[in-house]
């Protein structure tokens, strides 16, 4: 049989929508049924949900051999009815990964794709890996850049190459989502020197995604340099990030930022001690009152058995 053409096609659709009758939406469903595709699947997906029974009925006789999850999932991939689909169900899952891997004809196409590949990724759909792999080769740098924010979100370390190939992408969106992509599945031996020429790029927003990359990375020596960074926001992101390491190698330039111009990194560098479990002790510049000459960090103090120092106080 020849192929259904498009305006009968979207004039079919439209009754099956629209149409009173329940006897002529049935009959639309056997039209539909006879050319069955990826395009005829979705619109009958529709009926499967009709409140005339015999409707649901008819279009379950004809989708005869695909799991009722899946069809629903796919009309509500259809309606956009995305918050339908969070379940993370099987069907659910197989539907998202059909409309990333459909192509994208119109602006809106496009943007169903991407929310579909941000939706595999909040779900921690692993089964979506290998079609989410495929867009790094799309030609839109927002299909790119989603798709490398997905796989971060997944935790996929096979990526890690691929999207360290990405780390010169002309866009400068897609070498941003490349940085913090590596520096979610890479290691600190292996990945570092990676993103370090992402720290000097020409744009501002990959830059600042080198500095969080490089703290999901846990990279320490990094990110105590990144405290003397010239940029304010630079300091505060990389003490944040040297807070969550836990490590107390961290304490001493965190200390130092203590004393920095600004007022936000100061009270970044405090959060950070904080975390890192050290209440800063000042050393008084004078009578009570007077204020600190400087803060003293935790080697000038002699450990007890217990290992606190005598003046410092770390907190629980």
């Amino acid at each position: 049989r020849l192929p259904i053409a498009d305006d009968t096609f979207a004039a079919l659709a439209g009754l099956l929508q629209s149409e009173a009758d329940p006897e002529t939406r049935r009959a639309v469903i056997r039209a539909l049924g006879a050319q069955l595709d990826e395009r005829s699947r979705g619109v009958l997906a529709r009926a499967l949900v009709d409140l005339d029974s015999e409707v649901r009925d008819e279009a379950s006789r004809v989708l005869d051999g695909e799991s009722e999850e899946t069809l629903i999932a796919r009309h509500w991939v259809l309606e956009e009815r995305w918050d339908r689909l969070r379940s993370g169900s099987d069907g659910a899952i197989q539907a998202l990964i059909e409309a990333i891997e459909r192509p994208s004809g119109t602006v809106r196409d496009t943007a169903n794709r991407i929310t579909a590949v941000q939706l595999v990724g909040e779900l921690n759909a692993k089964k979506a890996a290998s079609a989410l792999e495929k867009l790094l080769d799309d030609g839109d740098g927002r299909i790119r850049a989603a798709a490398l924010d997905a796989m971060a979100d997944i935790g996929h370390a096979k990526i890690h190459d691929r999207a360290a190939g990405l780390l010169t992408d002309l866009d400068p969106t897609v070498r941003a989502s490349a940085l913090l992509c590596v520096g979610a599945v890479g290691d600190t031996k292996k990945s570092t020197a990676l993103l370090r020429p992402g720290l000097h790029d020409s744009d501002v927003m990959v830059r600042n995604a080198a500095v969080r990359a490089m703290g999901r990375l846990g990279a320490l020596d990094v990110l105590i340099e990144l405290t003397r960074a010239p940029e304010a926001d630079v300091r505060m992101e990389a003490l944040g990030f040297l807070g969550a390491t836990g490590n107390l190698d961290a304490i001493e330039p965190c200390l130092i930022r203590l004393g920095d111009s600004d007022a936000a990194v100061r009270g970044a560098a405090e959060a950070a001690l904080r975390t890192l479990g050290w209440l800063p002790v000042g050393l008084p510049s004078g009578p009570v009152g007077a204020g600190y000459s400087r803060w003293l960090h935790r080697r000038e103090f002699a450990p007890d058995k217990d290992g606190r120092g005598a003046l410092a106080i770390l907190v629980d």
